[in-house]
């Protein structure tokens, strides 16, 4: 299991990326203005079926946008 996340604005994002996951400040500046701008969407997903079965499906549908459902047998 990963370890839970601290929330924060995005309007911190600027400051936080300057530091490492330890806390420490890191060495070189990071200039979020140079960086690509990439595009993350998060799943929820649950189990079609019996649990230990071999026909069970999982089924994931991207948050927020209702478009759309991903299906892993």
């Amino acid at each position: 299991m990963s370890p839970p996340l601290e929330v924060f604005p995005a309007s911190e994002l600027p400051f936080r990326v300057q530091a490492t996951a330890q806390g420490k400040r890191r060495k070189q500046a990071i200039d979020l203005a140079r960086c690509e701008p990439l595009e993350l969407v998060q799943y929820a997903c649950w189990l079609e079926g019996e649990e230990r079965s071999r026909d069970a499906r999982v089924i994931c549908d991207p948050l927020g946008f209702g478009a759309g459902v991903l299906t892993f047998a």
